[in-house]
C-alpha cells in the first residue's frame, strides 16, 4: 500500500469545523474519501427511485382525475373531499381550476407522513 502525504489541503470553514472535532483527522479523511463514491452512487439510486415513484404516483392521480372527473359524480367528490380535508365544493373548484392533481398529491404526502 502506497502512502501519499498531503501537506496542504484547502478546506472551507464548515469542513474545518467538522474536522476540528475529530480526534484522528487522518483516519476520518481517509474514511470519508473511501466512502464518497459509494454514498454518491446510493444517492443517485435513491433519486432514481424517488423519480420513478413520483412519476407512477402522478400517473395514478392523473388517471383518477381524467377517467372519473367530477361532473355529477358525488361519490368521487365526497371521497376526495375527505381525503384532501376539503369540502366537495372546494374539490370541484380545484378540479375546474386544474390543480386537483396537485391537491391530491399534497394530501397523499401529508397522509403518508402522518
Amino acid at each position: 500500500m502506497s502512502k501519499m502525504r498531503l501537506t496542504t489541503l484547502n478546506l472551507d470553514d464548515e469542513c474545518t469545523e467538522i474536522l476540528r472535532k475529530e480526534p484522528n483527522k487522518s483516519r476520518y479523511v481517509r474514511a470519508a474519501i473511501k466512502r464518497y463514491p459509494k454514498v454518491v452512487k446510493e444517492l443517485d439510486e435513491m433519486e432514481d427511485t424517488y423519480i420513478n415513484i413520483r412519476n407512477a404516483y402522478d400517473s395514478l392521480v392523473r388517471a383518477l382525475v381524467d377517467k372519473y372527473g367530477l361532473a355529477g359524480n358525488h361519490q368521487i367528490e365526497d371521497f376526495l373531499g375527505d381525503f384532501c380535508n376539503a369540502t366537495p365544493l372546494e374539490v370541484h373548484q380545484a378540479y375546474t381550476a386544474g390543480y386537483l392533481r396537485v391537491a391530491i398529491r399534497d394530501s397523499a404526502s401529508r397522509h403518508g407522513n402522518a
